[in-house]
């Protein structure tokens, strides 16, 4: 795309970047922001004109809905980075993933639905791609974040197993903390884990009197925390069940990111649309916060401003009508101190370089621009 090479004293005079800064305040992701921090003003009248025509069709949308699915995209960009280099998608990654599918996908059926009033950017939603199998098999196997037990049959029995386990172990733990024999040696009767195997608090001067492995101590010392002999053997179990547990919730992410890098391609294509669509409807929306309008567009350096206003000092600055290029080529412009020369020339400038970025600008019907390869 054909840019023009502003400098950078005339970008920070007419306060270009902070019309930019604005504008990145209606995108909702950060790469819809990115992307706005690169706009610059074209010089290719053609492209001007078709982004301008973006900008109102958006506008024409956010007009009449203000619930436009536009996904974040948080974390996406780092989940795409660990694609194809051997690194398991984590519950979360996968779960960002079908996040974006669901959203693309409501994304498609919204513009679907308004191509008469956006006939030209709701034909970009064509381009996503719906891909209800890799999201639903994300989902099936994802729950709240966490690989479901129902993942797959394998998954579902050993964590019936551990569940099982963990039941019996903690009943006789129970059972030696209510045995009157034992009470004298028990520091409190409650059943904590250490190192991942279930213990109970023995004095530590009573530690010869429980047949059992020692896992830990108090900070004081005065504490040991006693795996008993009698829960050794489930302990060990659970240990082997929690280690097959690992192994299979493994290969179900494996299998899913594999799906998912099937789609590598497809879902480049959707988080792109996406992007550019949160752009577009930032523009629509600082149009609609400025109340602004598209323009004609020309190449023969003429200029007609209708009651323009400078987007900065919003609704209550004093609209300015500006010609030039027709019947004469130069503007002489006179008058006291603080009488709004300045403001004259700023607002001239800036809504040139709005207009040239695409962007709706804040004047009256009828108005026309002229397409400048510098502003000076």
């Amino acid at each position: 795309m054909e840019e023009s090479k502003l400098n950078n004293k005339t970008v920070e005079l007419l306060e270009y970047d902070k019309i930019k800064e604005i504008l990145k305040g209606c995108a909702v992701s950060d790469l819809g922001k990115e992307m706005i921090d690169k706009l610059e003003p074209y010089v290719d009248i053609n492209l001007i004109k078709k982004y301008m025509s973006e900008t109102t069709e958006a506008r024409a949308i956010v007009d009449i809905t203000s619930s436009i699915p536009i996904h974040s995209l948080n974390g996406i960009k780092n989940v795409k980075q660990k694609l194809g280099k051997g690194s398991v998608l984590s519950p979360e990654d996968l779960d960002i993933i079908a996040g974006l599918l669901r959203d693309t996908q409501k994304l498609k059926v919204f513009m679907k639905n308004k191509e008469s009033a956006a006939p030209t950017i709701s034909q970009y939603a064509k381009s996503i791609y719906e891909l209800d199998d890799l999201r639903e098999e994300i989902e099936r196997c994802i729950i709240y974040g966490s690989v479901d037990d129902k993942a797959s049959s394998q998954l579902s029995k050993t964590r019936k197993k551990i569940l099982i386990l963990e039941d019996k172990i903690k009943s006789k733990l129970d059972s030696v903390l209510r045995n009157e024999k034992y009470k004298a040696y028990i520091q409190d009767a409650v059943v904590s884990q250490r190192n991942g195997r279930y213990v109970i608090p023995i004095k530590s001067e009573y530690k010869k009197n429980i047949d059992g492995d020692v896992h830990d101590k108090s900070s004081s010392g005065s504490t040991i925390f006693v795996e008993p002999a009698e829960v050794k053997k489930a302990q060990n179990e659970l240990n082997i069940c929690r280690i097959e547990e690992e192994k299979e919730v493994y290969i179900i992410l494996s299998t899913l990111t594999n799906m998912v890098e099937s789609y590598d391609r497809e879902l480049t294509i959707n988080i792109e649309a996406m992007v550019y669509y949160d752009y577009i409807f930032a523009k629509g929306k600082y149009s609609k916060a400025i109340d602004g309008r598209g323009v004609s567009l020309n190449t023969r350096n003429y200029i007609n401003i209708k009651k323009g206003k400078h987007p900065l000092i919003g609704r209550i600055a004093v609209p300015l009508d500006f010609a030039v290029g027709e019947d004469y080529r130069a503007v002489v412009i006179t008058g006291p101190n603080t009488g709004g020369k300045t403001v004259a020339l700023k607002t001239v400038g800036l809504l040139t370089m709005m207009a040239q970025s695409g962007l709706h600008v804040t004047v009256e019907e009828d108005s026309e621009f002229a397409v400048f390869i510098d502003i000076l």
